[in-house]
Parts: C-alpha cells; structure tokens; sequence
C-alpha cells in the first residue's frame, strides 16, 4: 500500500496486480480503478521517482505508471532496457542516487539495476546495466540463501536486508560489489525469516519475524527480542 505524491492511494495484491484511487481526503467512498492483466501478478512494493513515475516492483519485474502519458509501461519493452529483468521476482527496492535500484529478490539474490536509458536517470544515454550478484557469501565464508524479502537504508547510509531464511544482513559496498555480514538465529536473532525492517532515532534496527520482533543495535551487535509474552498480539 503506498500513497504517492499527488495523494494517489496504490494498492497491491499477492497475485491479482494492482489498483489505485483518487481523491482520497476528499472522499469517504473512495472508487479503485483495477488494471486488468492476463497473467497473475504479484505486486510487493511500490516507489516514486523524482518525475513522479511510480515503478511497480512485482515477480515479473517493473511496471512503470507515468502521470505524463496516463499509462502504464513494462519495463525491459523499450530500447536498452534490460529484458533479463522480466524474469526477476523483485520483492523490495532501494533507489541509490543518480541512477541506480538495488534489488531484494526472490529467485536472484541481490541485483543492481543501473539505469543509463533514462534521460530522468543519466545524461548520456546508453543501454542499462543489469548485474546479479547470486553466489552469495558472507564475511564468515557461509552461504546464503537467494531470497531476500525486504531492503532498507537506515540514516548511516547502512543497508540492511532480510533474508527469507538467514536472518539480518548488512551489506557493505566495496568497489561497488556487496560485503554481506549476517546476523542470524546464532547471533541472537529471533529468527531467519526477516519480513519487516525499520529504524529508529538511536539507530537501532528493529525487525520483523515469525518469531516475533527484534531489536539490534548495530554498535554493540546485540539483539533485545520481544514476543507475545511481552505483549505483542502475535509472535508472526
């Protein structure tokens, strides 16, 4: 679910793609316009870029709404876009200025998508840049699972990741290839399936499980963990 900047309200589905509605502080009956698709679409995330464009992150890549042309777009159609990027689930984006969208995914590890096509993106145009970073290990030398959930920057400009089953990990840019540490159920975590990540004003890195919440702190690498004993309504 996703508000953008013309108070549009998006709405995702897990397999019947994505609809939206105007006038949402104006309105108590609020009208969805549907998009019909022929295939079943999974819609996981929505972002905006500094044109107003939002990019829809599904398991068949990016579909692009433009408030310009009223339409939607698919992204990997036109001239140097990437088509290899049709194939991937993306799960969660983060828009690394000017042109780059790092990628949690599901079936491919992480990926960099660099956008040089774009006139928005880059001033000299030229084919996109698609590179998958699928043989993943951590500083420790232990692999990784491919699926990634969710990707977040915290205010350091620390990115972080929640894996589908190996927990926090925290990715280090070193001549512009990933450096993963991983905090799993080992480490203290309340377990490996991260769903959720958020930050607070202290800089600590709160997380979502099936397991209940986490709360790391990223100088002392220490988990505080709450579950429904401490109150929560669920432990998932």
């Amino acid at each position: 679910i996703f508000v953008d900047s013309r108070k549009r309200l998006w709405v995702g589905s897990y397999e019947d793609g994505f609809c939206y509605a105007d006038n949402i502080n104006k309105s108590l009956n609020l009208e969805f316009k549907k998009l019909n698709f022929n295939e079943r679409i999974e819609t996981h995330e929505f972002y905006e870029d500094k044109a107003g464009r939002i990019w829809k992150a599904t398991q068949k890549g990016f579909y692009i709404y433009s408030w310009k042309d009223d339409k939607f777009s698919y992204y990997g159609d036109l001239k140097n876009q990437s088509a290899l990027l049709k194939e991937i689930n993306i799960q969660s984006v983060l828009f690394e200025p000017p042109n780059i969208f790092w990628l949690a995914t599901w079936n491919k590890g992480i990926c960099k998508l660099i956008l040089n096509s774009d006139s928005l993106f880059s001033s000299d145009l030229a084919a996109d840049s698609l590179v998958i970073y699928d043989k993943l290990r951590d500083t420790r030398n232990s692999n990784f699972d491919n699926r990634f959930i969710t990707i977040f920057r915290d205010k350091k400009n620390t990115i972080w990741l929640g894996s589908n089953v190996s927990g926090l990990i925290k990715m280090n840019i070193n001549k512009s290839k990933p450096s993963l540490i991983k905090y799993d159920k080992s480490r203290g975590a309340p377990d490996n399936s991260i769903f959720g990540i958020a930050g607070d004003n202290s800089g600590n890195i709160w997380i979502s499980t099936n397991k209940g919440i986490g709360k790391f702190n990223p100088t002392t690498e220490k988990f505080v963990n709450y579950h429904e004993s401490d109150g929560l309504q669920s432990n998932s």
